[in-house]
């Protein structure tokens, strides 16, 4: 009867040594993760500013930046063209103009980039306005992944995120391009 009563007790101290220790890691993680959606929103505010200033992106509402180098990640890749493909059965032809797709150039062998580019259109089929990044506009913004960005008519970021993106995240940027832009009927 004793030996049982031990073991029990042993139990709960181990168990409540365990919860103590699970709580205390949860809050570590919430504690990071306030950091971490704070260092999100301060550099997101910088690249807003900086979107804001730049002529390029003037008249602009959706802003791809691509790095073919993410594509290792075909997850990453799929995701981008779903987006396009879905903006370009969804969306009247007059707005492609205010979709702008920027490839990051990795290298000083520009042809290469734009051989890349022109094939990835091709075999893709897409209809989108693509830069090649020679003026180092990802540098400048401080984009570091494949991410998308969506402005308001103020040229203000409404949304901005890196790819891959969750499944609730994809359906909320497909909402968001809906409400912004027109949709046919």
């Amino acid at each position: 009867m004793i030996r049982k009563k031990v073991k029990i007790i042993v139990f709960v101290v181990i168990l409540m040594t365990v919860l103590l220790l699970a709580t205390k890691n949860i809050l570590k993680l919430q504690i990071k993760q306030v950091d971490s959606n704070d260092k999100i929103n301060n550099s997101y505010k910088t690249l807003n500013q900086k979107i804001s200033y730049d002529s390029l992106f003037v008249d602009k509402n959706i802003i791809l930046f691509i790095d073919f180098e993410d594509f290792s990640c075909i997850q990453c890749e799929n995701q981008v063209l779903h987006i396009c493909k879905w903006v370009e059965e969804n969306l009247d032809s007059v707005v492609n103009d205010n979709i702008i797709l920027f490839v990051k150039k990795r290298s000083n062998n520009e042809l290469y980039y734009k051989f890349l580019i022109e094939n990835w259109i091709k075999e893709n089929k897409l209809s989108f306005q693509v830069n090649l990044d020679s003026n180092n506009i990802f540098n400048k913004l401080s984009v570091s992944k494949t991410s998308i960005a969506i402005l308001d008519g103020n040229n203000s970021i409404m949304y901005y995120n890196s790819f891959p993106l969750a499944p609730i995240q994809l359906e909320e940027v497909k909402k968001i391009i809906k409400d912004l832009l027109f949709v046919k009927s």
